[in-house]
């Protein structure tokens, strides 16, 4: 096995990059999200007060940090070679303490390709990830999320959606090498936005009978979704605060349904960063994990506040026929107000 010297690199590792526009903690000072922190085995990555920093010292650019990240606020380059090989492509990716020497395919941890990329490699064409790698079991960076665990999650998403999911062939350093170099036809990988794929591979099929059937129509499951959020409309208030703070449009307030206001759940869109969970004052919100939504509208009555004018809604599954909006319910206007002279 390479000496830890090795495994650092003999020059100083290349750092993760990060977007400060993009991370949540950048857009609300209640964002609770330590996805970065909790991935990073060396404790490099730093949340306090001012925001996210990182110890330089500390990091080795293992890139564990990238895929944990719901908003893709980090990059760093990462050793990946992909084939053009019968049958699909195939893309070839080697542990840097494996020992081998094709550069184009070293990564200092195989662990750091997530949900993401797998679907763009997927966009192109690929559906073997050859690999070689070490006992991951023995190594520091192998005490999170794993790559089998981003691809048993693809494959539930993509059986979901009538698509073939992506396998890992892992083969020994030798045979890795010559696997990769008896397949010297460069496969295609374009520059795609991350985002945007993913988003894009979780949109829910259509599903159509085969033959043409008397009987009704079944009722369509719900697709399977990496992050399903979820209202509580017997604890929601209807402030809307959820729907301001996503940016991913995830939770929409809608009015075009014809039967009023309603506040719309689009799980497909969600990256589960979380940021509508901490800024929901009732708890009324909850996000899980590569689940089926149970539901995908939250109806509301709209009404006029009778102390101040102001429009409002509340669900209707807790309509308590209160004519005031939630402002003024907390606001005195009868307290007496003194001017106070210096």
């Amino acid at each position: 096995m390479p000496s830890e010297e090795r495994f650092r690199g003999a020059s100083a590792p290349v750092l993760p990059e990060c977007d400060g526009g993009r991370c949540v903690h950048a857009r609300s000072p209640l964002a609770s999200c330590r996805a970065c922190v909790d991935a990073c085995p060396r404790g490099a990555w730093l949340l306090g007060e001012e925001g996210l920093g990182l110890d330089t010292e500390a990091c080795d650019g293992c890139g564990l940090c990238l895929p944990a990240c719901p908003e893709e606020a980090l990059s760093l380059p990462r050793g990946l070679a992909v084939r053009a090989v019968a049958g699909g492509d195939h893309a070839y990716g080697a542990c840097e303490r494996a020992g081998v020497t094709a550069d184009e395919a070293v990564m200092p941890c195989l662990h750091a390709l997530g949900l993401r990329d797998l679907a763009r490699l997927h966009a192109n064409s690929v559906r073997t990830i050859v690999v070689t790698d070490v006992a991951c079991d023995d190594c520091p960076r192998g005490v999170g999320r794993r790559l089998d665990d981003a691809v048993g999650e693809f494959r539930a998403l993509a059986e979901d959606r009538g698509s073939e999911p992506i396998l890992v062939r892992r083969l020994d350093r030798d045979t890795w090498h010559r696997d990769l170099s008896g397949n010297d036809r460069p496969g295609g990988l374009p520059h795609l936005e991350r985002r945007e794929l993913f988003t894009a591979f979780l949109r829910p099929r259509s599903k159509q009978a085969a033959t043409p059937a008397p009987a009704p129509a079944p009722v369509e499951e719900s697709p399977l979704s990496l992050y399903v959020p979820a209202i509580d409309g017997a604890r929601c208030t209807a402030c809307e605060a959820c729907v301001r703070i996503c940016r991913h449009r995830a939770l929409l307030m809608d009015g075009t349904s014809g039967v009023g206001w309603s506040y719309r759940i689009i799980a497909g869109n969600c990256t589960g960063c979380g940021l509508c969970v901490d800024i929901c004052d009732e708890a009324a919100i909850t996000v899980e994990r590569l689940a089926r939504p149970r539901r995908t509208e939250l109806r509301l009555v709209a009404r006029r506040c009778t102390k101040c004018g102001a429009p409002f809604a509340e669900p209707q599954e807790r309509d308590t026929g209160e004519r005031t909006c939630r402002i003024c319910r907390r606001v005195d206007h009868n307290r007496n107000l003194f001017q106070v002279l210096e």
